[in-house]
């Protein structure tokens, strides 16, 4: 049986001096990311539960980026977590959903988006990142020159999931197929 938390019913996402036409669009975004993350986390907590040969885990890191230019640290023990977890959840896949750094120009901040990511490479983790307009070079016309020089196709090149990419020589659209229990997955990263 599937633990789920039996979590209070929310009547408001404002403070009760704060009019809902006052709360900022990013406000809410901040939210909707932060629900998303418990939600992952309440479903990794009932797989630790019980979990039946079938079951699987895929890992979903969302904007990582203020963790590769401030905690680095912090982005390392999250990737050493999934690794460390990756029996007991079943973890088959990491899916990072883009800005992984704020700056795609800053080698200090790619470089420690690549360190904590090497951490799955080591491990033999499939994984997919995803692009994020954080992950652009910030030039106009924006370009993904140092995302793709860290994360680019030349990455995935010994990964058997790595199936293809748009435009040539760049992952800012990619795919991958990962066989799960006898069962083909298509990852999209668009």
């Amino acid at each position: 049986m599937r633990y789920v938390a039996d979590l209070p019913t929310v009547t408001s996402y404002f403070p009760i001096e704060t009019k809902p036409s006052q709360v900022s669009t990013h406000s809410r975004f901040d939210l909707l990311k932060l629900l998303l993350i418990a939600g992952v986390l309440v479903i990794a907590i009932g797989t630790l539960q019980a979990q039946a040969p079938s079951d699987f885990s895929i890992i979903v890191l969302p904007d990582a980026q203020n963790e590769s230019q401030y905690y680095p640290n912090v982005l390392a023990s999250q990737t050493a977590w999934v690794v460390q977890n990756r029996a007991a959840l079943n973890i088959q896949v990491f899916l990072g959903l883009g800005d992984l750094v704020n700056d795609g120009a800053s080698d200090i901040q790619d470089g420690n988006a690549d360190a904590a990511i090497r951490t799955l490479d080591i491990a033999g983790l499939p994984y997919f990142l995803a692009i994020g307009n954080h992950d652009y070079d910030g030039a106009l016309p924006r370009n993904a020159t140092g995302f793709n020089r860290w994360f680019g196709p030349a990455r995935y090149a010994n990964y058997s999931y790595y199936m293809g990419n748009y435009p040539k020589g760049s992952n800012e659209n990619f795919y991958g197929v990962l066989t799960i229990n006898g069962t083909q997955y298509l990852f999209l990263m668009l």
